[in-house]
């Protein structure tokens, strides 16, 4: 139900737009809420990437492109969006899902991984 959300929000969450929603924990039965608070339940909405697509993507990237320059004994700096961020932390720090987004990394901060 989307009783006592403004109609712009409404008419976004009725197409199911869900890119850049404004507000979205004030509709409670938006799909991408479940993202922020029940990352482990999250089915992604069509087009949308999963967790495990996520994981893998950044997987890649971490092998492909990272592992080799802190092998040649260089400093290696990352900067990504959340989802990305936290993603690439559970993974160096193998965190389980469920901490998704508690082993992120604060929006303008740094963090030393390795």
């Amino acid at each position: 139900s989307t009783q006592g959300v403004s109609s712009a929000a409404s008419d976004v969450y009725k197409r199911q737009t869900y890119e850049g929603i404004e507000n979205s924990f004030e509709i409670p039965d938006c799909p991408i809420n479940v993202l922020f608070k029940d990352p482990v339940n999250y089915i992604p909405v069509e087009n949308g990437e999963s967790f495990e697509q996520l994981f893998a993507r950044t997987g890649e990237f971490l092998e492909q492109a990272v592992r080799p320059q802190l092998e040649d004994g260089k400093d290696v700096l990352i900067v990504g969006h959340g989802a990305m961020n936290s993603s690439i932390v559970c993974q160096i720090k193998n965190e389980p899902l469920e901490n998704f987004w508690k082993a992120g990394i604060k929006n303008c901060k740094l963090m030393k991984l390795i």
